[in-house]
């Protein structure tokens, strides 16, 4: 009789109210583990216990898909996060109190520790005033007439928060006190990352320059940019300084900052290239591709393996992200036909709107045939 009386259970509608509040329960629950878990231990490591790390983070993160797609919060809060500006203040916002409790945990005789504290403080204050005008009219207000239009209150407060993670996460992540992954480094690049999308940078205009016109797509050759930037800016200032850790690891050091300066010029030619309408030509291109892929994978192995890259960190990720990067930009170029994104043709299934009106008018054609085929068959 037991499973038979769960079957009935299980078939029994639940309350709206009750469902709501058992899918924010678990918000919670999830929310609190991970907070104590990864704050107090045993997870704080995550070269230690790195599956229970991402495993109470990405719980969470599930939890409040969850809670979302249920529609177990109110319309108006999910209509409010369907903002992908507004979306990003809030997730500026979590960010810095991540960031808090994470500075918190540390003795305040690390180095940065109080200028760390200041960037979780600044930016998710910051963030909740632009939370507040952003849909103000004083947020809306022209400040600074310019020739593409006026700058406002909200325009300013993206900018400042834009430049403050930037900075902020690249003194933090690279020099001290969050050089490896874990709550802070997540919270700070985090914040970072939210920044970018307040500034109106949507998921659409990234698709957009992901199948650009320039070979292999302008956002890959920003990736690679970047990773070459961080891998300088990563090794860079720790050789200079004679860090006793670094020191063992010379040629590595040496190699990754040429390997990253190679990078940045090349990309930087495409670029030009590109813009005046020329090219090395198909040969030189694809010799080009294999030679970088190359010098990525070995620069990836060697610094990720003995050093000085082997715990995860920016030198780790910008690592192989090089080597993603550059996977793909070989296939654009051998294998062109592989790569190219099929065009969707124009029509009235462009929109999801008009995907569901064309889904209707189909349904209400066939229900008229129906109707106009019932009386004749009625009279067979």
């Amino acid at each position: 009789m037991a499973p038979f009386r769960l079957l009935e259970l299980n078939s029994a509608p639940v309350d709206a109210a009750v469902r709501r509040a058992l899918l924010i329960t678990i918000v919670l629950l999830w929310g609190s583990a991970a907070t104590w878990l990864t704050f107090t231990g045993p997870f704080q490591n995550t070269a230690i216990s790195g599956n229970g790390y991402f495993g109470l983070w990405f719980g969470l993160i599930a939890a409040s898909m969850l809670v979302m797609d249920a529609g177990a919060v109110s319309t108006g809060v999910a209509a409010a996060l369907a903002n992908e500006t507004l979306a990003a203040l809030w997730g500026q916002l979590v960010a810095g109190c991540v960031l808090i409790l994470a500075v918190m945990g540390l003795p305040d005789v690390v180095e940065f520790w109080g200028y760390a504290l200041s960037v979780g403080i600044v930016g998710a204050v910051i963030a909740l005033l632009g939370a507040a005008t952003l849909q103000n009219p004083t947020g809306a207000k022209p400040l600074i007439p310019t020739k593409k239009g006026p700058i406002t209150l909200n325009r300013l407060l993206a900018c400042f928060l834009f430049f403050w993670w930037g900075v902020g996460a690249g003194i933090l992540t690279i020099r001290s006190p969050f050089t490896v992954t874990g709550n802070g480094y997540f919270a700070v690049w985090a914040g970072f990352a939210c920044s970018v999308f307040g500034l109106g940078v949507s998921l659409a205009s990234t698709k957009a320059a992901a199948s650009s016109g320039l070979e292999g797509g302008l956002a890959t050759h920003a990736c690679l940019a970047t990773c070459s930037i961080m891998i300088i800016l990563v090794v860079a200032p720790n050789a200079a300084d004679n860090d006793a850790f670094y020191q063992r690891y010379t040629g590595q050091i040496v190699y990754a900052f040429i390997v990253g300066g190679i990078t940045l010029v090349r990309v930087l030619i495409s670029v030009y290239l590109h813009t005046h309408k020329k090219t090395f030509g198909v040969l030189v291109e694809k010799i080009l591709t294999v030679t970088r892929l190359l010098k990525w994978v070995v620069l990836a192995s060697w610094c990720t393996f003995d050093g000085p890259f082997a715990t995860t960190g920016n030198g780790y990720f910008a690592s192989w992200m090089g080597v993603l990067c550059s996977v793909l930009l070989l296939l654009s170029t051998w294998f062109p036909e592989l790569m190219a994104r099929p065009e969707r043709a124009e029509g009235p299934s462009d929109s999801l709107g008009d995907e569901e009106i064309g889904r209707e008018s189909v349904t209400a054609n066939i229900v008229s045939e129906e109707q106009a085929n019932a009386p004749s068959e009625h009279a067979d």
